[in-house]
């Protein structure tokens, strides 16, 4: 997970504050209110790409005990999000969120 997101944070992670093209997008990059980082990884590329080979289910929940993976409604391991700034429109998509604290830890 760490190697996935030192490779490829700022280019394939779109920016929900500044949404930019990005080229075999892996997900959605946010600031959190404290000026943290939070990764919100489409559920497909999560599955295929950073977890290859292994579980993913088991590394979500070992992601999440851990406290690096923040869990959804009725504590799932993936959440419901809203996707950039417009509160009107019909645009949550299902991922899996990454503390970004994973990098710096």
């Amino acid at each position: 997970m760490r190697l996935f997101l030192e490779q490829y944070g700022t280019s394939r992670f779109e920016d929900e504050a500044n949404p930019r093209p990005i080229v075999a997008r892996a997900g959605y990059v946010r600031k959190l209110n404290d000026g943290s980082l939070e990764y919100l990884f489409l559920i497909e590329t999560f599955k295929s790409e950073v977890c290859k080979g292994y579980s993913a289910e088991s590394i979500a929940s070992e992601l999440a005990r851990r406290g690096f993976l923040i869990r959804g409604e009725q504590d799932r391991l993936t959440s419901r999000v809203r996707i950039g700034t417009d509160t009107t429109a019909d645009n949550r998509v299902s991922v899996y969120r990454i503390s970004g604290r994973l990098l710096s830890e």
